[in-house]
């Protein structure tokens, strides 16, 4: 009898303590498991998709169920399906084409480019410079309105007062690698006279010798950030310098506007803080001066992958999926993490960022098997294509912008792994689209189990690399 309570006082000890932490591991462990084969389900489609000229299948291993604790404790379960439908990726981008556009100023006399006093009392000037010119425009008369209108890479324009006054004076350039030369020798003047300049494109500089009183003057630099330009658009690299001859009450405002990022001014140091400003700002949000864009959109869509279900007994159930291109873990209730992230890869170039995607689209018959015996997956390749968008200037096609439409069950593992990539790319910004208003506690990025949300994330890059990988997944 004494034998008797002991063995039953040895079980129940072992069924209460024992058993339970047991099987909490080997539960864990066959999460790890699953996990890792997903992982090289993930390496083996990149490995066919490299190599496709070898077209055979691979066939790979996923144990659907854990470890036993025999004879007191079975293995869990586990299912393997093909994902929602409703899982998809779609990869959209522009390509612009972008024609210059000037305005036709023509019904103004101008003044001639060639140096030759101009007399006019309103002169308006079109221009369109060869690179490695120099242009200058000597305006003569007592207090002049000048306009120019200045197109081209690569040239020296000078604006030279030799008249009593400046008066006002509006200069438009749109190109890049410019010097702008603003020069008046004489200190008489008044009137408040104004220059204000506008400059589209990169790598241009302005320099001033101004002489007069209460000499105004505003210099925009202005990039764009809604397309890439001809003439280029990174207002960061123009530069400023500004003399300090210029009389009494000058009043000079400087602004870099663009959303690239901004760089440090140059220039030598102001007169006093009082007289000359340097401003940075990233409002601008133009497009390029003086042109018409012709865009054309195009979009590609991509399918789902698969889902392996655990019917956790010891730990909470869990998903772990290859959802397209990724692998991911999924604990109902409690959220979900990237496992291994998708092959996206994104660098910082001389010429600003590029970056490369591989977009898997799965396809096949539905499947389904559970149990807890090991099953096969097929990998089949079906197909590669490689499509590089990157700007064509010989026939100024653009390639401007670009973004993932990505509708998941599991937005809070995605939405984690963007917010990983540069901001320079994304801005930072992760827009999710729920299909109708949860309920409390759910939330976009945290849905109900099973609903699918969509994420849209842009990209923004002067040059993309996408690979396109159709894989069939069947079962063995």
């Amino acid at each position: 009898m004494l034998g008797l309570l002991l063995l039953t006082s040895f079980i129940a000890n072992y069924v209460l303590a024992q058993l339970p932490a047991e099987m909490d591991q080997n539960e864990f462990q066959h999460t790890l498991q699953i996990e890792n084969q997903l992982t090289r389900l993930q390496y083996t489609v990149l490995a066919q998709a490299a190599n496709p000229q070898l077209p055979i299948s691979e066939l790979l291993p996923v144990t659907l169920g854990s470890a036993g604790a025999p004879p007191f404790a079975g293995p869990s379960t586990g299912v393997i399906s093909q994902e929602s439908s409703s899982a998809l990726t779609s990869f959209n981008y522009t390509l612009t084409r972008i024609v210059p556009n000037p305005p036709d100023w023509i019904a103004v006399p101008g003044c001639p480019p060639t140096g030759q006093p101009c007399n006019h009392g309103a002169a308006w000037d079109n221009l369109t410079g060869s690179p490695g010119n120099s242009y200058t425009f000597k305006l003569n008369g007592g207090s002049p309105t000048f306009l120019l209108n200045f197109t081209g890479n690569n040239d020296s324009i000078t604006v030279d007062w030799v008249g009593h006054s400046i008066g006002v004076t509006y200069v438009i350039l749109n190109g890049s690698d410019l010097t702008l030369n603003l020069d008046k020798g004489s200190s008489g003047g008044n009137g408040s006279p104004r220059v204000l300049v506008w400059i589209y494109g990169e790598h241009d500089i302005v320099t001033t010798s101004l002489n007069g009183q209460a000499v105004s003057m505003q210099v925009s630099f202005l990039g764009s950030v809604d397309q890439p330009c001809p003439e280029g658009a990174l207002a960061a690299s123009d530069r400023f310098y500004w003399n300090t001859s210029a009389g009494s009450g000058a009043s000079v405002n400087v602004t870099w506007e663009n959303d690239f990022g901004i760089s440090n001014t140059s220039g030598p140091l102001p007169l006093d803080p009082g007289t000359l400003t340097f401003r940075n700002t990233t409002s601008f949000a133009g497009g390029c001066a003086f042109t018409l864009s012709y865009p054309s959109q195009y979009a590609s869509a991509f399918s789902s992958g698969l889902k392996v279900h655990l019917n956790n007994q010891y730990v909470p159930p869990a998903d772990l999926v290859y959802d397209q291109g990724a692998v991911i873990l999924s604990h109902p209730g409690i959220g979900s993490i990237m496992v291994a992230p998708p092959p996206f890869h994104f660098a910082d170039t001389a010429t600003g960022w590029t970056g490369s995607l591989v977009l898997v689209d799965v396809v096949g018959a539905p499947f389904s098997e559970g149990g807890t015996e090991t099953t096969g997956i097929v990998s089949h390749l079906v197909s590669v294509r490689h499509s590089l968008l990157k700007s064509n200037e010989t026939d100024r096609i653009y390639f401007v912008a670009s973004a993932l439409n990505l509708t998941t069950a599991y937005p809070g593992a995605w939405a984690s792994y963007f917010q990983t990539l540069p901001t320079a790319v994304t801005a930072g910004v992760i827009a999710c689209t729920p299909p109708y208003a949860f309920p409390s506690p759910y939330s976009c990025l945290d849905p109900p189990a099973g609903v699918s949300v969509t994420l849209l994330l842009p990209i923004n890059v002067i040059s993309l690399s996408v690979t396109q990988v159709t894989v069939a997944l069947s079962l063995a």
